[in-house]
């Protein structure tokens, strides 16, 4: 009986080596499958960022025609499902209202500054999607901090014509701020690029009321602190996105890694149980045959 009993255990592992071979094979298709996937996104953001090149390069040139064409082949490359995946909703909202918005600037033949401005925004959005982890748009920090600086030493000044020259001085840090809009929302809660949008609307308007002598003379060092806060919340991802980040980078690998531990796991139990079932696979051949057991080795002691 015990002979039986190691001769099932034994065809359970051959049964559990051909299940793990068999998990085995399917898990490799999906690693091959989810690549398969990837790779297709990564081709078509790939030649959504050469198209809005190409525009960029066309509105620089005053190309209007073959800006117009480039325009729409954006929308149709933007359409496609696997690109889609690459960003937040409200981030492809906003690329699509700006081609559309491209569109009809060309069509009515409005100025080359309008041109200039939607190619910069289609190219950084872009550059989102085949840099994630070091977008172009990122470099922006940088300068907001230098267009606040100048802003606040404008502020600071004797000059009777500060607060004139404090709002354009916010007008520059907007018009770069806007360049970036659409790439930000790609990557970040729109609810984050709205804050900065409504931070700096709200720093125009103390600004002009200060320009009357009212009460904001006082509170612009708390007004121009706010405005900083707002796009620092913006370029800075939080502990929880950046765990995110690095979590998707990783976590393909780690998940097929941890599968090819439990499979090793399961081939040596398998092998070790192998071994047991073609000892009793013997002891059961040799009882059947001799119809005693077989001595142990070494005679009885």
């Amino acid at each position: 009986m015990r002979s039986k009993r190691i001769f099932v255990t034994g065809l359970c592992a051959l049964l559990l080596m051909l299940a793990a071979a068999g998990c085995s094979e399917r898990i490799t298709r999906q690693a091959a499958g989810e690549d398969s996937a990837a790779d297709g996104s990564a081709a078509e953001a790939d030649r959504l960022y050469k198209l809005t090149e190409q525009f960029y390069t066309a509105v620089s040139d005053e190309n209007r025609q073959l800006a117009y064409v480039l325009a729409g082949r954006i929308k149709q490359a933007a359409a496609q499902n696997g690109v889609r995946e690459l960003g937040y909703g409200g981030g492809w909202k906003a690329f699509d209202d700006t081609v559309q918005a491209a569109e009809k600037t060309l069509a009515k033949e409005q100025a080359v500054s309008d041109w200039n401005l939607q190619g910069a925004q289609l190219k950084l959005a872009a550059d989102t999607l085949v840099r994630p982890n070091a977008p172009v748009w990122l470099q922006y920090k940088d300068v907001l901090d230098d267009d606040l600086s100048r802003l606040d030493q404008v502020w600071r000044s004797s000059s009777a014509q500060r607060v004139q020259g404090s709002l354009a001085a916010l007008n520059v840090l907007a018009d770069h701020a806007e360049r970036f809009e659409v790439a930000a929302m790609l990557q970040r809660p729109a609810e984050l690029e709205q804050a900065l949008q409504k931070q700096i609307a709200y720093t125009k308007e103390m600004l002009q009321s200060a320009s009357a002598g009212g009460p904001a003379v006082k509170s612009m060092d708390r007004t121009f602190a706010q405005l900083k806060a707002s796009y620092d919340r913006l370029f800075e991802p939080s502990p929880a996105e950046a765990a995110e980040s690095k979590l998707a980078s990783i976590a393909p690998m780690d998940r097929l890694g941890a599968s090819h531990e439990y499979l090793t796991t399961m081939f040596i139990a398998a092998f070790v149980m192998g071994i047991l079932g073609l000892a009793g696979w013997q002891r059961f051949v040799y009882e059947k045959r001799k119809g005693t057991i077989v001595p142990p080795r070494g005679g009885r002691k």
